[in-house]
């Protein structure tokens, strides 16, 4: 463009008026497009400040959006929180009051059990050391005490000879090792002398029945849950103080 201006001046001083207006008006017309080019620049410098100030402008006001909608929700929120524990405080309430209500429920029924078992002439023991490592609660192992007592008298199955731990496990549907920590700890007594005890009442009311009277006494362990006569003596006399055969005279003789 400067070149067109000294070209112009060189072409007035050489005489040459139409050459020189010639590249003055190249000159003027070559300044007007850079004017018009700067302007043009600056407009788009200005368009690009106000988008990028918009954008800006934009993020804030969605920020201020979202802080204003947290600030509502939040109340909301901690309601419902303490809506949930209030619930939590409740129900844990009622839980406990019916955890007593069983307590008391099974308290009774253990007594009613104990003064059952003294009718029926078993011999109160002194209640057993608990385990150690305990795995049944005092609620599960009082559960398990009435579910066994009501087996042993509803189904009998201490008449079964074979009959062992683990059978009768399944049948309280109970672990082989809860059934061993009801016997020790719930009735102070093994498996084998907690069965023989049914039993030897079995056959303490087979011997007073009319039918039992003539009745040998292998039967009569036979039909006690028994497996042999030695045995049977055995438990009886433990039991009774006195063998089958004397228990029997003693009830022919008050009869």
């Amino acid at each position: 463009m400067d070149c067109q201006e000294e070209l112009a001046l060189i072409y007035a001083k050489a005489n040459y008026p139409k050459k020189a207006q010639q590249a003055k008006e190249k000159y003027l017309t070559l300044r007007n497009d850079l004017l018009e080019n700067r302007q043009l620049a600056t407009t788009l410098d200005l368009e690009q400040d106000i988008c990028e100030k918009n954008s800006v402008i934009a993020s804030k006001t969605s920020l201020i959006g979202k802080l204003k909608r947290n600030s509502v929700q939040l109340p909301v929120w901690v309601g419902l929180a303490a809506l949930g524990l209030l619930l939590v405080s409740i129900w844990f309430l009622w839980f406990r009051r019916q955890s007593e209500n069983q307590n008391l429920v099974l308290q009774e029924q253990l007594l009613a059990l104990k003064r059952d078992l003294k009718d029926d002439g078993v011999p109160e023991k002194p209640t057993a050391i608990p385990y150690k490592n305990s795995s049944l609660a005092p609620i599960d192992l009082a559960k398990h005490k009435v579910h066994l007592v009501s087996l042993m008298k509803e189904d009998k199955p201490f008449l079964n000879p074979e009959l062992s731990q683990s059978k009768l496990a399944s049948l309280l549907e109970i672990s082989n090792h809860h059934l061993s920590e009801v016997f020790n700890t719930g009735f102070n007594q093994n498996f084998y002398n907690y069965i023989n005890s049914y039993r030897v009442l079995e056959a303490q009311n087979l011997m007073s029945q009319r039918k039992y009277r003539d009745a040998k006494v292998i039967a009569i362990a036979f039909d006690s849950g028994f497996k042999s006569k030695t045995s049977f003596n055995r438990t009886f006399k433990e039991h009774k103080g006195s063998t089958p055969s004397e228990y029997r005279a003693t009830i022919a003789v008050n009869r």
